[in-house]
């Protein structure tokens, strides 16, 4: 009897193993970054006026399918001494300790944990967001613009890919000083300045991405 009882368990838990495994969904399509058409920008104001600018070199690893949104995921990762806003002493000055601390910090990223959809080619993607060692966890609102089929002289055009997508992001805003950016003071020519009043906390960002798969 007690020997049956101890089959039962270890049959009880192979089912559970079974289940669980069963139940993980596979990875959706995944897709090639195509920098030469992707971008992230930003404004964010200065006292009353707004300032522009970018950060010229990031990464999208993206795994994204709407029939599949359990195997979808987003990750994208961005070298905050690429930011660039047309005025070299300012980009200098934004990697600098004030700022991103650059040579600390190279690196920001939004990893995806859930991506869910909204209607309308509209969906979410719920995750962490890291910057400058802290992390918070967010809801990243985007657009999945469609896939293009390509074929022809245009597959050629697109290095041999098969398909290309599309998703945007608008005027979606962090908060800085959730992650201690731009938080400090500086002595910058014979002025001490408080950035934290001169700056807005409020940064809105815009992010487009093209991608690009082989299909056979």
């Amino acid at each position: 009897m007690k020997r049956l009882g101890a089959e039962c368990v270890v049959y009880v838990f192979l089912l559970m193993f079974m289940l669980l495994g069963s139940s993980q969904a596979e990875p959706a399509t995944k897709w090639d970054l195509s920098r030469a058409h992707s971008s992230v920008t930003f404004k964010v104001w200065h006292l009353m006026t707004p300032v522009y600018g970018s950060f010229d070199d990031f990464d999208a690893d993206i795994s994204f399918d709407p029939q599949n949104l359990a195997g979808s995921s987003i990750k994208v990762t961005i070298k905050t001494a690429s930011i660039n806003t047309g005025w070299g002493p300012r980009d200098e000055h934004l990697q600098s300790e004030d700022w991103f601390a650059s040579g600390r910090w190279p690196l920001m990223t939004f990893t995806s944990s859930e991506i869910t959809s909204k209607g309308d080619d509209m969906y979410v993607a719920k995750g962490t967001l890291k910057m400058k060692g802290v992390e918070k966890e967010i809801e990243l609102p985007f657009k999945f613009l469609g896939i293009k089929k390509l074929s022809g002289d245009m597959k050629k055009a697109f290095g041999g890919a098969d398909e290309v997508a599309s998703f945007e992001i608008n005027n979606f805003s962090v908060n800085r000083k959730d992650f201690e950016v731009g938080t400090g003071t500086s002595t910058r020519e014979t002025a001490a300045i408080v950035y934290n009043q001169v700056v807005g906390s409020e940064v809105n960002i815009n992010i487009a991405i093209e991608v690009t798969r082989k299909t056979s």
